[in-house]
């Protein structure tokens, strides 16, 4: 896992490439199954191109080839951090209504 993290691409390009490897795909087919030219995989794979800018459609794809949400990718990706998933302070305290 620790490679993954550590990839000049980011996290997620590690993942891609890894599961990419395990799956005899080349770079080619990788670049085809995510909807992005060979050239673009590329600039991402080298961080020429930042990963947390890919557009959603990227990051379904990638989903898709990784078989897990979307959701998931976009973490990966930079786009979404643990913090999104938190209520802000000003909701915390309102209770919904009971509903019989």
């Amino acid at each position: 896992m620790r490679r993954l993290y550590s990839y000049e691409g980011g996290a997620l390009m590690g993942w891609l490439l890894d599961e990419c490897r395990i799956r005899g795909f080349t770079l080619q087919a990788l670049a085809a199954e995510l909807g992005v030219t060979y050239g673009y995989l590329n600039q991402l794979r080298s961080g020429l191109r930042e990963i947390s800018q890919v557009g959603p459609r990227f990051a379904q794809r990638a989903a898709r080839f990784l078989g897990v949400p979307t959701v998931v990718v976009k973490l990966m990706a930079g786009q979404l951090t643990m913090s999104d998933f938190i209520p802000p302070v000003s909701y915390t305290h309102l209770t919904l209504p009971t509903i019989c």
